[in-house]
């Protein structure tokens, strides 16, 4: 497909806390080594910082989506990485992964930004709703009418982080040149509006040692896999890879041209 040309494979691995934690103890949450496998369909902006050459602004909005759970095992370190093993039971095979996928991308085609802003405050008025959480199961009624039960982190319910400094990294696809950003003051915001669906909300500074010049904003689509590993009450290994594609940031049709594209490469597999 012709969007090949504007991609980047882009990947990070870093450590992420709670903002503002409250838990000091893993009570009825989950323990350490829990793991979790998120699937990302998200916009990328890149904005000039006024007044300042020396970084950039970076927003990602849109859907992340619990592909599996599980709980892995800790492999030890290897060049001085700590290395865990995939526990994430239920997509251990490709075609299993890539259909899910596909389907994730399909629930975002359909959505608009009106039907996205609803299925928000649909789910925090739900929270707000609730007498009882806990280990109990929860039901849930979406936009759609259709009924849910589920259990965990109730719906319409926040995590707030803040991600350590690390390398942002992009290489090119189609001449193979790398770039490296330095990813500091990332503040990562996310609320469940679904079972196993989530809106999210970043910011953050994006620094190179290269020479930026002149930049102008710059719009991306991000598809990508992100392992979550838990480390403590408040702490989270998190490692992403992906790929991100230049659009039309002015343009919805161009993202969702994009969409397409990649959900047809995923039927292939």
């Amino acid at each position: 497909a012709g969007f090949w040309r504007h991609t980047s494979v882009v990947d990070y691995d870093t450590i992420k806390d709670k903002h503002n934690p409250k838990l000091k103890k893993y009570g009825i949450a989950p323990k350490a080594l829990s793991q979790w496998h998120w699937f990302f369909v998200a916009t990328k902006s890149v904005f000039p910082i006024e007044k300042r050459n020396d970084a950039l602004k970076f927003t990602l909005k849109f859907d992340k989506f619990q592909l599996a759970q599980g709980k892995c095992t800790d492999m030890g370190k290897s060049k001085g990485k700590q290395i865990y093993s995939y526990g994430c039971d239920g997509v251990k095979q490709l075609e299993t992964a890539a259909r899910k996928k596909k389907a994730f991308i399909l629930q975002t085609l359909e959505d608009t930004h009106e039907i996205r802003e609803k299925r928000l405050k649909h789910a925090q008025a739900h929270k707000e709703g609730m007498v009882h959480r806990g280990r109990a199961t929860m039901r849930f009624v979406d936009l759609e009418g259709k009924e849910v039960f589920y259990s965990g982190m109730p719906i319409g319910g926040e995590h707030d982080w803040d991600y350590h400094d690390c390398n942002f990294i992009e290489r090119a696809l189609e001449c193979g040149r790398e770039k490296k950003w330095k990813a500091t003051c990332v503040r990562w915001r996310e609320v469940k509006v679904h079972q196993g669906r989530w809106a999210i909300f970043v910011g953050g500074e994006l620094h190179s040692s290269e020479p930026m010049g002149n930049l102008k904003r710059q719009d991306y689509l991000l598809v990508a896999d992100q392992m979550a590993t838990k480390l403590s009450p408040v702490s989270y290994r998190v490692e992403l890879k992906g790929i991100q594609v230049l659009t039309d940031g002015e343009n919805e049709t161009s993202g969702k041209e994009t969409l397409r594209a990649i959900a047809s490469e995923l039927s292939k597999t």
